[in-house]
């Protein structure tokens, strides 16, 4: 089994699904899911491939590379978005602000502007 083959199984199993389940969504066979699994990734077809990337919630490039599209945001970053969440909102729950900061954080990774408007608005939704 090699490292996407790997990378593709612990995807299945975090969206919840077996291997039947995802071949359906994909439109293949189980067994073609299962020798996916066992090390035939390369077998995939590009349709295939990216369907199982929307089925598993991913993108193409990482579910064969292990990297992801966007680059992570570097240590200092987050600490100015947590600070940045902290001001914004002031006293709210120790989960309204760790989701608030996770949705600020999903907004930075995809290069979208954070305001403070947007912060207040992202509070009410976590």
């Amino acid at each position: 089994m090699n490292t996407a083959s790997k990378r593709l199984k612990k995807l299945r199993i975090k969206a919840g699904l077996n291997q039947s389940q995802l071949a359906r969504k994909v439109g293949v066979t189980r067994a073609a899911a299962s020798r996916w699994e066992q090390g035939d990734i390369e077998s995939i077809l590009a349709r295939n491939a990216l369907s199982v990337a929307d089925a598993l919630e991913t993108d193409v490039k990482y579910l064969f590379t292990g990297r992801s599209k966007t680059s992570p945001l570097d240590v200092e970053s987050l600490t100015r978005a947590i600070k940045f969440v902290e001001q914004s909102l002031g006293d709210i729950t120790p989960t309204g602000k760790a989701n608030t900061i996770n949705l600020v954080y999903q907004l930075m990774v995809q290069g979208q502007q954070v305001s403070k408007k947007v912060v207040r608005e992202l509070q009410k939704t976590a």
